[in-house]
C-alpha cells in the first residue's frame, strides 16, 4: 500500500525570533595582574600583602599560589576585568591553605569601573581552609567588563583566595546582521582574507586543533613565499606551536592538545614583537623594521576549527572582528567580518568540513539577534495497516545468505599472486595480537601476503614486510578492506580511504591459495580479483537449507565452502522485500495518510541525512559509477549537511551517475543541485530514476542544471520511493568536454 499526497499551494509563514546566549569563553592564566582597562584579561585588588600574594595568583590555575590581603580592611575586593563584556553565571572559589576567608559579602558588575550593579550577596557556609564553594549568578542577565567580589565580613587577618573560576560567555558582536546566524566554531574554511600584512599588524585568535596527523599545519599566515611568513601553527606532526617569523622558524613552547581551544595573542605594535598563548608570552622577538610582510593574512587550516579572528592595526584598534557564520536564506558557511561586513564564502583554499553551532534561546520581535521564517502548513492524518512481506535472500537455491560468520575459516582455492586484488568487511572481535582477516597458505614469510590486525594497528605484511594504516581498529566494528594490486604500484584502502602504497613491479605466485574468515574476526562477503580487476571469486556466508550446515557460497563458481574452523558465532539471515505471492514471513506495519482540508498541505522540510564517513552508513547508501578522490571528494557527503562536492574524474564515459537509497522510503517533494565553482567540469543535462526496491530504477523526470558557477537548480519529484538515482548525461564545459561532471551539494526534501 502506497499513500500519495496532493499539494496544495497555499501555506502561512511564521517568524520565529532567536538570541544568542553569548560566545564561548575560556578563562585565561594569568602570569601578573595586566592592565584593567586594557586590550586583555586583568585583575585588580584592594590590597596586596606583597608580591608574593598578588591578585592574579587566584588566577594563575594553581593551587599552591594565593592571593592575601595587606591586613583585614572592610570591605576588601578583588576585581576580574575582559575587554569585551562577559555574562557570569557561576563563580567557583577557593579559600586560602590558612584559616583567613570571607565569609560574607556581594558580587558587583560595571562597564566603567565606577557604576557598580549589585548582582547578589553571598555567605560563605565552606570556611575551612584550602576548601572550594560557590557563588550562583544564573540570575544574571547582564553582560559586563568588570566583576568585583567584595568581602564585608572576615576570619582571620589576611583574607584571600588560592583559586578563582569563572564561568561565563562573552558577549556577541553587535553588528552581525539578522540574516546571519553565527556558530560557535568552523572547522577548515581556510580563507585569503585580503587583509594586508605588515611589521606592525596585530593578531588575535581562539582555535583548536582537531587532527594532529600532518605537517605543516598553519592557523595563520601570509601568501608571501619568500622569507617574510608570519605564521603561528604547528610544523611538525608530534612538538609545539611554531611561528615562522622572518625565515626563523621559533618554538612557542606549548605542545597541543587534540580539541582544546587556545587563545593566541599576536602583539607587533612595538618593536618587541610578543606571542601569547592564553596570556602567557611564549615568544619575544626584536624588530624595528616597518612596512608591509609580503602579501595578505590567511587564516584556518584544515586541521584547525576557530571561534573568531581579530586584527589590530599599530595603535592596537580593532580593525578587522571575523567570526563564523551560517547565512540563513541558504544555509552556506563562511567567516564574516563584523567592522567591514565582508562574508567571506567563496574560494576557500581548503573546504569547511565541519561546525559546531552557538547557543541560543528564543527571543522576541523587539529583542532578536537573528531570525528564521518557516512555512506552517494545518493537515490531519490517518492511518492504515498493511502488510509488509519478506524473504530470506538465496545465494542460490537452497542456500540461504547469512550477516556475517565468525571465526569461520577456508580456503577460497584462488592461488595467492602479486596481482590479486581483495576487497572484505570484517570486524575485530577480540585485542589478541596476529588476528589476520586474509591470508595465504604459505610457510614461508617471504610468500606472504596478508591483511589483517597487528600490535594494535590494521596492517598488512606483504613479502616479508609490514604496512600500517595507522587505524587503531574498534571491537566490534566493521571495516571495508580493499587492496588493489592491479598494477605495479599497490594500494591498500580502508573505508574507501587510501592508508598506504607498496610498490613492487614483480608477477608470480606468492606461495599459496588464499584463506579467509580467520580466528578472531566477524567477516562478511569476500572478494577476489585478477590482474584486469575481472572478479575471479566472491565469497558470501550463507547456510545449506537441506542440513542447516553453515560456510561459505562462491557466486563465480557456485561452488559451497565448507569452512575447515567450525565458526563460533553466525549471523542472521539476511531479508530482502517480498510480495504476497512469494514470501517467507510478513509483518503489520501501520501507514499515515495525510487528509488535505482547503489551505492546508503536509509539511516540507529538509530530509534528515546524517554527515556520512563512508558510502553506507545509517542505512542511507550511496553509489557512483565514476569517482576521483584525487581531489578530496567523496561521493558519500554530497547528500549529506556538509558536502565537499562529487567529481565523477577526467575523461568519463557518459553518462555519470549518483545514486542514495534510504532506511526506509520517504515522500520526496524536490531536490536542490548545487553547481560546481569551476569551469572545468559543469553539469547539464540529465534525469532523476527512482526505486521501490533499492535495486530496481525507472525514469521519473528530466531536468537541464543552470550553468552557472554555483547556481542552485531545483528538481520537483513529488513521489514516494526508497531512493533516487542522478544520471548527468553531459558536461558543459567548453575546455574538457569530455570531463565527468562534478557537483557540490544535492539537498533533498521530504513531505512528513
Amino acid at each position: 500500500m502506497v499513500t500519495s499526497y496532493k499539494l496544495i499551494k497555499n501555506k502561512t509563514t511564521e517568524r520565529k525570533y532567536y538570541k544568542y546566549k553569548g560566545l564561548p569563553w575560556k578563562q585565561p592564566i594569568l602570569t601578573a595582574n595586566g592592565t584593567m582597562g586594557g586590550n586583555s584579561f586583568a585583575v585588580s585588588a584592594s590590597t596586596e600583602f606583597n608580591s608574593n600574594y598578588s591578585a592574579y595568583k587566584a588566577f594563575d590555575n594553581s593551587n599552591t599560589t594565593e592571593w592575601a590581603t595587606l591586613g583585614t580592611h572592610n570591605p576588601s575586593w578583588i576585581t576580574f576585568y575582559n575587554p569585551r563584556p562577559l555574562k557570569v553565571s557561576l563563580l567557583t572559589l577557593r579559600n586560602r591553605t590558612t584559616y583567613e576567608a570571607f565569609l560574607e559579602g556581594n558580587v558587583y558588575g560595571s562597564n566603567d569601573n565606577s557604576n557598580w550593579d549589585l548582582l547578589t550577596s553571598f555567605i560563605n557556609s565552606v570556611t575551612d581552609k584550602d576548601s572550594t564553594w560557590t557563588i550562583d549568578l544564573s540570575n544574571n542577565t547582564s553582560f559586563y567588563k568588570y566583576y568585583k567580589i567584595e568581602g564585608t565580613s572576615f576570619s582571620g587577618t589576611n583574607q584571600g583566595f588560592t583559586n578563582i573560576a569563572i564561568t561565563a560567555v562573552e558577549q556577541m558582536p553587535s553588528n552581525i546582521p539578522s540574516t546571519y546566524k553565527c556558530l560557535s566554531s568552523i572547522t577548515g574554511g581556510r580563507f585569503n582574507s585580503n587583509i594586508q600584512m605588515t611589521h606592525t599588524t596585530s593578531i588575535e585568535c581562539e582555535s583548536a586543533l582537531v587532527a594532529n596527523d600532518t605537517n605543516w599545519q598553519y592557523l595563520i599566515d601570509n601568501d608571501a613565499s619568500s622569507g617574510s611568513w608570519f605564521i603561528v601553527g604547528k610544523e611538525q606532526i608530534s612538538g609545539p606551536f611554531t611561528c615562522h617569523f622572518l625565515s626563523d622558524f621559533l618554538s612557542l613552547g606549548v605542545s597541543p592538545t587534540v580539541n582544546q581551544f587556545y587563545h593566541f595573542f599576536i602583539n607587533m605594535s612595538t618593536t618587541t614583537k610578543q606571542v601569547y598563548i592564553d596570556n602567557n608570552s611564549a615568544l619575544s622577538r626584536s624588530d624595528s623594521s616597518t612596512g608591509n610582510l609580503g602579501n595578505t593574512l590567511r587564516f584556518n587550516h584544515s586541521r584547525y576549527k576557530s571561534r573568531y579572528f581579530k586584527i589590530y592595526n599599530s595603535n592596537m584598534e580593532l580593525e578587522h572582528y571575523i567570526v563564523p557564520v551560517k547565512r540563513i536564506a541558504d544555509d552556506k558557511l563562511g567567516w564574516y567580518d563584523t567592522i567591514t561586513d565582508v562574508f567571506y564564502s567563496d574560494s576557500f583554499l581548503e573546504p569547511i568540513t565541519a561546525y559546531e553551532e552557538l547557543e541560543y534561546e528564543e527571543g522576541t520581535s523587539s529583542d532578536y539577534d537573528f531570525y528564521e521564517d518557516t512555512d506552517v502548513y494545518n493537515y490531519k492524518t490517518i492511518k492504515e495497516t498493511a502488510k509488509k512481506y519478506y524473504k530470506y535472500k538465496e545465494m542460490a537455491t537452497g542456500y540461504r545468505e547469512l550477516e556475517y560468520l565468525t571465526n569461520a575459516l577456508f580456503s577460497t582455492g584462488v592461488q595467492c599472486t602479486s596481482q590479486t586484488s581483495f576487497e572484505y568487511e570484517a570486524s575485530k572481535i577480540n585485542n589478541d595480537n596476529w588476528m589476520y582477516a586474509l591470508s595465504n597458505s604459505s610457510s614461508s614469510n617471504s610468500g606472504w601476503f596478508i591483511s589483517g590486525y597487528e600490535d594494535g594497528y590494521l596492517k598488512m605484511l606483504y613479502k616479508g614486510s609490514a604496512y600500517s594504516s595507522n587505524i587503531n581498529p574498534v571491537i566490534d566494528t566493521y571495516y571495508k578492506i580493499y587492496g588493489d594490486f592491479s598494477t605495479s604500484t599497490k594500494r591498500y584502502y580502508v573505508n574507501d580511504v587510501q592508508r598506504f602504497t607498496i610498490s613492487d613491479s614483480s608477477i608470480g605466485n606468492l606461495g599459496g591459495n588464499l584463506q579467509y574468515g580467520m580466528v578472531g574476526w566477524r567477516s562478511k562477503t569476500l572478494k577476489l580479483y585478477d590482474s584486469g580487476l575481472n572478479v575471479i571469486g566472491e565469497f558470501h556466508p550463507c547456510e545449506r537449507m537441506s542440513d542447516n550446515t553453515v560456510g561459505w557460497y562462491d557466486v563465480v563458481s557456485n561452488t559451497f565452502i565448507t569452512p575447515v574452523v567450525t565458526p563460533t558465532e553466525i549471523g542472521n539471515y539476511i531479508i530482502e522485500d517480498g510480495t504476497a505471492q512469494d514470501y517467507d514471513f510478513y509483518e503489520d506495519i501501520d501507514i499515515y495518510k495525510v487528509v488535505q482540508e482547503v489551505g492546508s498541505e503536509p509539511v516540507e522540510q529538509i530530509m534528515s541525512i546524517p554527515q556520512m564517513n563512508s558510502n553506507s552508513q545509517d542505512g542511507f547508501t550511496v553509489v557512483a559509477n565514476h569517482y576521483d578522490r584525487q581531489w578530496g571528494s567523496y561521493e558519500y557527503t554530497l547528500f549529506s549537511p556538509v558536502s565537499s562536492g562529487w567529481f565523477a574524474g577526467s575523461n568519463t564515459s557518459k553518462p555519470d551517475t549518483i545514486s542514495i537509497t534510504f532506511p526506509e522510503s520517504h515522500y520526496i517533494s524536490k531536490i536542490i543541485l548545487k553547481q560546481n565553482n569551476n569551469a572545468n567540469s559543469i553539469a547539464h543535462n540529465g534525469r532523476v530514476e527512482i526505486t521501490t526496491d533499492g535495486s530496481n530504477y525507472t525514469t521519473l523526470t528530466n531536468f537541464t542544471m543552470d550553468t552557472t558557477l554555483e547556481s542552485l537548480t531545483t528538481v520537483d519529484l513529488n513521489v514516494n520511493c526508497l531512493g533516487y538515482r542522478l544520471v548527468f548525461t553531459d558536461n558543459a564545459s567548453t575546455q574538457y568536454p569530455n570531463n565527468g561532471v562534478c557537483i557540490l551539494s544535492v539537498t533533498t526534501y521530504e513531505l512528513v
